[in-house]
């Protein structure tokens, strides 16, 4: 499934090369769809399930307050990101909105294919019998889904990207537990997608290149931190029901 993983992954980094088969922007936006389409299908077959576990596990007393924690030290990020779109696609027009959806829509299915789902369930196989497997496989995942975004040094700049792998590597951890949590990938799809649908999904820079490095380290590191735990609790707390 790895070798998958890694050809599939390629082959999405190379969607951008769609833009250039037409100047129609409804051709563009339907070719993307088709590739959502081929793509998610072999993703779905390859994972075989969307489920983690045969039946979602209930959280232990501290995984519960730790999660919470998480939840509320998120809000803020949540509220950002629900309403800074709608702000802005106020003054945006019809064909930039249906192509900013089509975009994240792609971004939010496929990468959680890619990485919560192939390669989530492949490095589960592969440390099977590995007590923290699930801390193990979330974390390399993670670390994988934030090295992905070094591809867009090919276009921006280096400040932009390295903040994206920050950005990224921190999300990927909360998807992760979002996946462990709801035993489903759907959630993830849908949380994804709404990170990535906005404006500066269209444009050649999509990092933050006016904000410092360590303001953007700083900014996720409560995230970052809270996500770990919570994954870490989740991972013992299934070794203690399960001994």
């Amino acid at each position: 499934m790895l070798v998958s993983f890694v050809v599939l992954t390629v082959i999405y980094a190379l969607w951008p090369l769609v833009s250039h088969l037409s100047r129609l922007w409804y051709i563009k936006d339907l070719l993307i769809i088709v590739l959502i389409l081929v793509l998610a299908s072999l993703l779905l077959h390859l994972c075989r399930t969307a489920k983690v576990l045969q039946t979602r596990m209930q959280s232990g007393k501290a995984q519960k307050i730790w999660s919470w924690i998480l939840l509320i030290v998120g809000v803020p990020y949540i509220i950002s990101i629900l309403l800074a779109p709608i702000m802005q696609i106020t003054h945006m027009a019809i064909n930039k909105i249906i192509s900013m959806f089509v975009i994240a829509l792609m971004a939010g299915v496929i990468e959680e294919l890619l990485f919560r789902g192939l390669l989530f369930n492949s490095l589960l196989s592969f440390f099977y019998h590995n007590k923290n497997r699930f801390l193990i496989a979330g974390l390399i995942s993670s670390i994988l889904f934030g090295c992905m975004h070094l591809i867009n040094l090919t276009h921006q700049p280096l400040q932009s990207t390295v903040g994206q792998v920050i950005f990224a590597f921190t999300t990927g951890i909360i998807l992760i537990y979002l996946r462990l949590l709801s035993n489903n990938i759907v959630w993830c799809m849908v949380l994804h997608f709404f990170i990535d649908f906005k404006p500066v999904i269209l444009t050649s820079n999509t990092g933050s290149h006016n904000i410092s490095l360590v303001k953007v380290f700083l900014a996720v590191l409560p995230l970052m931190i809270l996500a770990i735990i919570c994954l870490w609790l989740f991972n013992r707390h299934y070794v203690q029901t399960n001994k």
